[in-house]
């Protein structure tokens, strides 16, 4: 019985791997903060926040939409920071 003829290998400019497929590109190169904002962070822009999560009641929450708003500030969140700070002090 004759044995099936091989294909000539077909040269290619890029180089494959072993199971035949072309190498993935290099990942892009992510910009550090610094990069991105031209420089650190000034000590003003972060004052020493910490992010906080909180769970309010709606109706707690709806409360403090209204007051918000009467106050023009931007959302419950501006408003719930406000009272947080002038009223720590009494807890």
């Amino acid at each position: 019985m004759a044995r099936p003829r091989k294909r000539p290998k077909e040269e290619s400019s890029t180089p494959r791997t072993k199971a035949g497929r072309e190498p993935l590109p290099p990942a892009p190169r992510v910009p550090t903060l610094e990069e991105l904002f031209g420089g650190p962070r000034p000590a003003s822009f972060s004052r020493g926040l910490e992010p906080a999560f909180l769970l309010i009641e709606k109706d707690v929450m709806e409360l403090l939409r209204t007051r918000a708003a009467a106050l023009g500030l931007g959302g419950y969140d501006s408003l719930a920071k406000r009272i947080l700070r002038e009223h720590v002090h009494e807890y």
